[in-house]
């Protein structure tokens, strides 16, 4: 939830800067400490990078017809978070915990043995 209301937030304050101001680096600029600032306020920590790409997607719309150009982008960005969020809903998370202690104690019997052998 707080993914989708990072990237929400991230998506208005794009769309609101770059239809009122234009979509030159220096707003791309200005904008992402916007939507930066603004997550922090709200403490929305784990989706600020995402939605700092997602804002900079949606400026990245030529800036004839912007606002077609950046509800269409806007769009893909929800159809992206959707599919990532229902695989990661879906498929079971990877457990590697145990795989590198086991792989780290090897490896340490390996180092042990050859500094023997010295």
């Amino acid at each position: 939830m707080e993914q989708i209301l990072t990237h929400i937030i991230s998506v208005l304050i794009a769309v609101a800067c770059g239809y009122a101001l234009g979509s030159n680096p220096v707003i791309m600029g200005i904008t992402t400490v916007l939507i930066i600032l603004t997550n922090v306020k709200l403490k929305l920590f784990q989706g600020v990078a995402m939605g700092v790409v997602a804002g900079i997607f949606v400026l990245d719309a030529p800036q004839h017809d912007f606002l077609t150009h950046a509800l269409t982008r806007s769009y893909v960005v929800f159809v992206g978070l959707g599919a990532a969020l229902l695989v990661n809903s879906l498929l079971p998370q990877p457990r590697y915990g145990q795989i590198v202690l086991t792989n780290l104690s090897k490896l340490n019997v390996m180092c042990i043995e050859f500094l023997r052998s010295w």
